[in-house]
């Protein structure tokens, strides 16, 4: 694993316990997609160093977000977790191809599938346990993900712009979770 560059003061059984809580989320939500047929493992792989480099990024996101806003708890919004977590899983992009060509839209776009999925998750306190997203068969919710999956994949954006579409999200369709923190 790379040097993190998490806040040193953060790096403690706390720290230890956000990042196995972080990266039993992505896997979660890497093997929800693989059972629900959206990624075959013959062909995509969820690569175990970039996932450590993803949440290690995260990590120091965390500490500087509480640095920047003087958050003295250890536990931020839902919300900001799912968007620090999406932006870290872009710029890292742990799934990778094991193919030449891609056959289906998602493969093309995992990395973007998996970090909108996961913001769901996180905004909705699903945990594998919960099974089916029920959200994803909402009528509105596919034109949402098709747009959100353009902008991650075509367009700029920053983890902060991120944060604010997962927190509409939140109000909209979680507004219980709203005020739900976590790490």
């Amino acid at each position: 694993m790379a040097k993190s560059n998490a806040d040193p003061d953060l790096q403690d059984s706390k720290t230890q316990e956000i990042r196995e809580k972080r990266t039993q989320t992505l896997i979660g939500v890497w093997k929800s997609l693989v059972d629900t047929g959206k990624f075959d493992e013959n062909r995509l792989r969820l690569s175990v160093p970039l996932v450590n480099e993803t949440i290690e990024y995260y990590l120091g996101d965390y500490a500087s977000l509480k640095r920047r806003y003087r958050i003295e708890d250890t536990r931020i919004q839902l919300h900001k977790i799912a968007g620090m977590m999406a932006g870290a899983i872009m710029r890292f992009r742990p799934i990778v191809p094991l193919v030449e060509v891609f056959e289906t839209e998602y493969e093309l776009v995992a990395n973007e599938l998996l970090a909108v999925i996961h913001g769901v998750a996180i905004c909705g306190e699903y945990a594998a346990r919960d099974g089916h997203l029920e959200i994803v068969d909402e009528e509105w919710f596919d034109p949402w993900l098709k747009d959100f999956l353009y902008m991650l994949h075509y367009r700029h954006y920053t983890s902060e712009a991120l944060m604010f579409a997962f927190e509409t999200l939140t109000w909209l369709r979680f507004r219980d979770n709203m005020r739900t923190t976590s790490e």
